[in-house]
């Protein structure tokens, strides 16, 4: 599998246990530690398909970058975020326009729920894809 997932984590240690799981569920991975640099990188390469978003960055709410995603539509973003925070975001995600089907990680993260999460957002983001091929061959849209 080829795949890339950018992360975006504030915290070395975090970030490289992301890595590892990753890496061991043969996916590769990039890491950032702020919006800024996540958006840097998602401007300059169309090669990621998941981005795992810790919510509170040192530059701003990762919530922020989520959005912008689902609106571009092409990359599923995945919600990371400790126990009070992924609280509040289970809380107000479905209130906020778009968001309701992204998923929330807690920290610490839970081996079987990482991978679940990433196979199903992997999963869901190749029918979002396909269905824009069809659409795209069937000559209903341009790409």
């Amino acid at each position: 599998m080829n795949t890339e997932i950018l992360i975006v984590e504030d915290d070395v240690a975090s970030t490289q246990a992301y890595q590892l799981l990753l890496n061991d569920m043969n996916y590769s991975s990039v890491a950032v530690r702020t919006l800024k640099e996540a958006e840097k990188v998602l401007n300059q390469e169309n090669r990621f398909r998941i981005v795992l978003i810790n919510i509170n960055l040192p530059d701003g709410n990762g919530l922020d970058l989520a959005e912008v995603l689902h609106r571009n539509g092409h990359v599923q973003a995945i919600m990371i975020s400790g126990h009070i925070t992924t609280f509040l975001a289970k809380q107000f995600l479905p209130q906020l326009e778009g968001l309701r089907e992204v998923p929330v990680i807690e920290k610490p993260v839970q081996l079987e729920e990482f991978q679940r999460t990433i196979k199903e957002a992997y999963e869901r983001n190749g029918r979002y894809l396909e269905g824009k091929r069809q659409i795209c061959s069937e000559g209903s849209v341009s790409a």
